[in-house]
């Protein structure tokens, strides 16, 4: 479902830890140019730059870019954040979460690898 959204509409993806980026690295991989950034709730996080991408709160990504599809890609409070982006005025069915079992140190290995 993910990889369909993501061929037709603009994305952010939600979470710029490493889950994040897995599903940044996987939708690259696929060929996927539609992922506008990144969004976290980690002030610390926010206004950097993870590779091509920038890191916005929620709310400036919404205002950016109303009508973007959102890839939920954490771990912890899926729900919590979800219901966060509606209140922030994105409908429920432009919001997708990232729900395949990731092995992030899998993940950081291959990272590691480019580096």
């Amino acid at each position: 479902e993910i990889y369909e959204t993501a061929i037709l509409h603009k994305i952010y993806i939600f979470g710029a830890g490493k889950t994040g980026q897995f599903v940044a690295m996987f939708l690259l991989m696929k060929g996927i140019k539609n992922i506008i950034g990144y969004c976290d709730n980690n002030v610390e996080l926010q206004g950097k730059s993870l590779g091509r991408f920038s890191v916005l709160s929620p709310s400036e990504a919404v205002e950016k870019q109303p009508d973007a599809f959102y890839i939920i890609a954490v771990k912890n409070y899926v729900h919590e954040i979800k219901e966060q982006m509606v209140e922030l005025g994105v409908s429920e069915d432009r919001i997708e979460i990232y729900s395949m079992g990731t092995d992030t140190s899998l993940l950081q290995r291959k990272l590691n690898q480019k580096s």
